[in-house]
């Protein structure tokens, strides 16, 4: 009988581990994801004091948190439509240096909003959600990126999830010790 009760409570916890390992390596990366981050605010044009807006017009910039990639549209009375969507060489923003790299289309006139080249130096600042510097652009010179931010938070997807993971099986490993030692103790008092 006691091998019989040992043998179906070994399987259980086997079953156990099994489903709370699953868990522990599947659950984090559904934490850790983030949506894309709508851009804000307005870049200033410094030739003509007019803006490249992040928020009016239908605009529609985000970031995706987990690439830096950044895609959709930005308005500007000077340029019109500026389409931040470019397949060849998008603007991304480096999620290890936050430098801001590639470059947007304008769909008006065929030119180029460049971040990378021309000493363009936008820039991302982590911590408080802001650009800074500027961008080249062929059409109306220097953008400068200092009045934009983020709407939310460029989350650090996984930065956290091996120390979970470590911690979810240091647990299941102290528990199975734990719940062996008392059954092993309950059958030596009986």
């Amino acid at each position: 009988m006691f091998l019989n009760d040992k043998y179906i409570t070994m399987r259980k916890l086997i079953l156990l581990i099994i489903f709370v390992l699953a868990i522990t390596f599947t659950l984090p990366s559904y934490i850790f994801a983030s949506s894309p981050t709508s851009l804000q605010g307005e870049a200033r044009v410094e030739n003509t004091g007019t803006s490249l807006t992040f928020e009016d017009n239908n605009s529609n910039v985000t970031v995706d948190p987990e690439t830096g990639v950044l895609t959709g549209y930005a308005w500007s009375e000077d340029l019109g439509w500026v389409d931040f969507t470019n397949a060849e060489n998008p603007p991304t923003i480096n999620l290890e240096t936050y430098n801001v790299t590639g470059e947007a289309g304008v769909l008006n006139t065929g030119g180029k909003l460049y971040f990378t080249g021309f000493s363009s130096n936008v820039t991302f600042d982590n911590e408080s959600n802001t650009f800074s510097g500027y961008a080249w652009s062929e059409d109306v010179g220097w953008v400068d990126f200092s009045g934009v931010s983020l709407s939310g938070e460029l989350a650090e997807t996984g930065m956290n999830v091996a120390l979970i993971q470590m911690v979810a099986v240091g647990l299941i490993v102290l528990l199975t010790l734990l719940y062996f030692n008392s059954r092993y103790s309950y059958k030596l008092k009986n």
